[in-house]
């Protein structure tokens, strides 16, 4: 609810995982894992937040990163641009799969822009791949930019704002 035009998008993804199965879209970090390392992954978040170095997250669901985005983007009323050349991915893993995949260690997040850095620091001592991917912007609309080519993903229609928010 929290994000804010003008906020630095951000995406973290364990990268140490592969597909869970042939054709399945659930990129798994977590089941071989050493618990230690899992638990110190996780409180990396909390304490990210409790260093009001972020200002707004969501996990990347089922819906994928697009889709992920949409409701992340309606929660908080705003519209984003993605760079998808910036996204953090495996090498070996072609683009339109990988924005429908859900990783299990995989958020979107957002950051004034000069925390943005520390942020992706952060993460990247825990050995988690974190870039900025874009941009939250004022209105409704998320844009996605592939090399030159820039399109509209969609427009977001907000829901009712609640009491408080």
């Amino acid at each position: 609810f929290t994000a804010k035009p003008g906020h630095a998008l951000l995406a973290a993804v364990d990268l140490r995982g592969a597909y869970r199965g042939d054709g399945t879209l659930f990129w798994n970090a977590s089941v071989d894992a050493p618990g230690e390392r899992l638990r110190g992954d996780m409180a990396l978040l909390p304490e990210l937040a409790e260093a009001d170095l972020v200002t707004g997250g969501k996990d990347i669901s089922n819906g994928g990163l697009p889709g992920t985005l949409a409701m992340f983007c309606a929660t908080s009323r705003c519209g984003a641009t993605i760079v998808l050349d910036d996204l953090p991915m495996p090498d070996d893993v072609d683009l339109k799969r990988w924005l429908l995949s859900f990783p299990s260690y995989g958020y979107l997040l957002t950051a004034e822009s000069e925390k943005a850095a520390e942020v992706i620091r952060r993460f990247a001592q825990r050995g988690i791949a974190c870039r900025q991917i874009g941009l939250m912007e004022a209105g409704d609309s998320i844009y996605l930019r592939h090399g030159p080519a820039q399109g509209l993903l969609c427009q977001i229609p907000f829901p009712p704002k609640e009491k408080g928010r």
